[in-house]
């Protein structure tokens, strides 16, 4: 299964996306996990086929910030709030991306 139908290379956070994914494919709920439960609405819109997200017991970004806390201990605001503005550097880079993409077709149409 190609996850996303247009490249993420050198998008900010696409290591971490991709991570998540992967994780999410072997049933790991690491922080890349919740990163990508949370953009899950996001990417579906542009395409991206997700693995299964399993049920949750509490909200994404509740269980990423406990996990931060456990895993990371005191800074665990700083890193939280630095891996959300990262992950929507990567929603709106990979939008313009699958934007520009469609784009060629749209004008061609638009021309007719």
């Amino acid at each position: 299964m190609k996850s996303f139908p247009v490249s993420i290379n050198q998008l900010p956070g696409a290591d971490l996306v991709a991570q998540g994914v992967d994780d999410l494919k072997s049933g790991t709920l690491s922080v890349e996990a919740y990163l990508v439960i949370i953009a899950a609405p996001a990417l579906v819109r542009l395409g991206v086929e997700l693995p299964s997200i399993p049920a949750l017991e509490d909200d994404a970004e509740l269980l990423l910030y406990r996990r931060l806390q456990h895993d990371g201990g005191g800074d665990a605001y700083s890193l939280y709030n630095s891996l959300l503005r990262t992950l929507v550097s990567f929603t709106r880079s990979y939008s313009q991306r699958v934007h520009d993409r469609r784009a060629p077709s749209a004008r061609v149409a638009e021309e007719r």
